[in-house]
């Protein structure tokens, strides 16, 4: 009996534990499945991250830093390979601080620069931001490690490599030495002036060499980066759906109608935290370079002299998309070549020397701007440099000042003058331009058999508005260059335009300045007259002030002098001052006497100090001469 009780109570205790380690297992198991998950989704996320990261940079700094990468990679492989197993090998790719500065101080200062060679055939070396191209890459490289989850160590870029960056920075001035390179480069004198920008624009306008559409666009790209102070990717990305028309109120402009071309961009290496960018233009004071007139001009090539169909606005798809720069296809943006070499073909044709194509524009664009009078908040904004809450989110965003000095205008309000812009088309002129304007505007505004967006309505109004600005400038320049092939187009030989253009070019030769302009010409001078009499005025005044302050502190010290010895005379104190040995010889009393008198000990004054003469006290009650020798 007891033997089958303690038989079955190990057989309850044996599967009770069984019971338990199948629990634990199960829980094991449960939870290695749980991890193995989770640590599956968080994979499938950084990779996403990693993907999306890619998908931010530029494809100027991606194909940048994948060469310097790959580079960095090559390096490890060759110097960090271990053995780990027999015949099994593994590579140390992390990034480190060392690891960084090894490989800057082992190939990139011993390599230099892969695409020029001095005269000598020794190698060049790196600038001061090749130097830092590498750096930057790296360090790319070490955050995708860091986001993969597999380099746990510090940022690289310690007190170590600040170190090493700043030594290369100090010595960057005696490396373009060293290589002999042009020492004007990023200089002032790095660009062009207005009068080689002017070359570029009628190089392309009359050149023949080349198709005609792809000169105009080429010199509409010139004069936008130029007028509107843009970055490469906003001109490349821009799209008809970004641009639209404001006008500048007249009660300010007050002489002309001021038409503004502007667009939004999103694109960008700096806009990658979704801010957008407003850029934007006004009908320049020289028809010879406006940017609004050269974009114009564009249109008219691509839709009346180059058989391209104009958009269709049935449907935001049909029309979204389409580049205002095209290259092949209307729907992809331009290559970066495509765009920077015209530019370097112009420049040398207008023997401009510049190595920054790319820069230079926006370069002079501001030294001009700040030379007319735009101050830097101005021409910040205008760029979209440095942009702040403030400018992104409740400014106009527009910076009206600067928009007018880089279009050759004065800065202020009430001074947008342009002669050209006197006479105004007929309306059955204007709408040969561009014709299928006006249905189109109908139908979106009406939403019959199209869709009403805001981006429609402010392309097709901005369309509208290019009318007539392509017959005012067309009047100008077909005088000037009358063999031009797009004067040849129907339009331009139609009586209604050759009479529009002899009434706009007789309105320009006979229609003075306005008058309030005058004056506001002569102002500034008649002010800085003045500013210079009230400069010298006050520098008189100052002097003659300083004067009369040294005057009369000399004649309180004077007075204060005067004072002091009037105090003596009517109190009875005055002070014998010898002034020299002969006095004592001259006035010598009778010794007997003298000596004799009780008076004749002088009463000191306990506040005399030892180098002042002593002061005596004079008896009034002193009657005769006797009693004054004496005394």
């Amino acid at each position: 009996m007891n033997r089958n009780f303690s038989s079955n109570a190990s057989s309850s205790a044996s599967s009770s534990s069984n019971r338990d380690a199948d629990s634990n297992d199960n829980l094991k198991s449960s939870h290695a499945t749980a991890l193995a998950e989770n640590q599956a989704k968080e994979a499938e996320i950084l990779g996403e991250m990693l993907a999306m990261k890619k998908r931010l940079q530029s494809e100027n700094t991606q194909r940048n830093y994948k060469n310097k990468r790959q580079l960095f990679i090559d390096w490890c492989a060759e110097n960090y390979r271990y053995e780990v197993e027999p015949n099994v090998f593994k590579v140390d790719e992390l990034v480190t601080k060392a690891k960084l500065l090894r490989f800057l101080k082992e190939v990139v200062d011993k390599t230099g620069n892969r695409k020029h060679k001095r005269d000598d055939g020794e190698t060049m070396a790196l600038g001061y931001e090749s130097n830092q191209q590498y750096i930057k890459a790296v360090i790319d490289l070490y955050h995708d490690q860091v986001a993969a989850g597999v380099n746990s160590h510090p940022h690289p870029r310690g007190q170590k490599v600040n170190t090493w960056h700043k030594g290369k920075a100090k010595h960057n001035r005696d490396t373009l030495r060293e290589n002999f390179t042009d020492c004007g480069v990023g200089t002032l004198q790095d660009g062009y002036d207005y009068n080689e920008m002017v070359a570029v624009s009628l190089y392309f306008f009359t050149n023949r060499d080349h198709e005609p559409v792809a000169e105009m666009r080429n010199r509409a790209s010139f004069l936008m980066h130029h007028m509107m102070m843009l970055r490469g990717e906003n001109s490349r990305f821009a799209e008809f759906a970004d641009l639209f028309g404001i006008n500048f109120p007249e009660d300010e402009e007050n002489s002309t109608p001021c038409p503004v071309l502007a667009f939004h961009s999103d694109f960008g290496k700096t806009l990658a935290n979704g801010n957008r960018m407003y850029f934007a233009t006004i009908r320049h004071k020289d028809v010879r370079v406006c940017a609004f007139g050269a974009i114009t001009f564009y249109l008219f090539y691509r839709f009346h002299m180059s058989n391209e169909k104009f958009p269709k606005f049935t449907k935001n798809k049909d029309w979204y998309g389409l580049k205002l720069l095209k290259g092949k296809d209307a729907k992809k943006q331009m290559a970066y070549t495509t765009m920077n070499a015209p530019i370097i073909r112009a420049f040398r044709q207008c023997n401009i020397t510049s190595l920054h194509t790319t820069h230079a524009r926006c370069g002079s664009a501001t030294r001009d701007a700040k030379l007319r009078g735009a101050t830097e908040d101005q021409l910040r904004r205008h760029g979209c440099w440095n942009m702040q809450s403030m400018e992104r989110h409740y400014l106009m965003k527009l910076s009206r000042a600067s928009i007018r000095a880089v279009n050759g205008l004065p800065t202020g309000k009430g001074r947008y003058w342009l002669p050209r812009a006197l006479v105004q088309p007929e309306e059955s002129l204007q709408r040969k331009i561009f014709p299928e304007v006006d249905d189109w505007l109908s139908k979106v505004e009406s939403e019959n058999d199209a869709e009403r967006s805001i981006s429609a309505q402010g392309f097709l109004h901005l369309m509208k508005t290019m009318r007539v600005v392509i017959l005012q400038d067309a009047a100008v320049l077909r005088e000037q260059y009358p063999t031009h092939p797009m004067f040849n187009h129907p339009i331009f030989q139609g009586q209604d335009f050759l009479s529009f253009a002899a009434a706009s070019a007789h309105a320009v030769r006979t229609t003075p300045t306005p008058s309030h302009m005058q004056i506001q010409d002569v102002i500034p001078e008649v002010n800085n007259r003045l500013d210079d009499i009230d400069m010298k005025m006050g520098m008189y005044h100052r002097a003659e002030l300083e004067t009369l302050r040294q005057e009369n502190a000399e004649l309180k010290r004077s007075l204060g002098a005067l004072h002091e010895k009037i105090d003596c005379l009517t109190t009875g104190h005055f002070c014998f001052v010898p002034s020299g040995a002969s006095v004592e010889s001259i006035v010598t009393p009778p010794v007997a006497e003298v000596s004799s008198s009780s008076s004749s000990q002088p009463v000191q004054s306990s506040t005399s100090e030892p180098n002042q003469p002593s002061c005596y006290e004079l008896d009034t009650t002193i009657q005769t001469v006797d009693e004054v020798w004496r005394e």
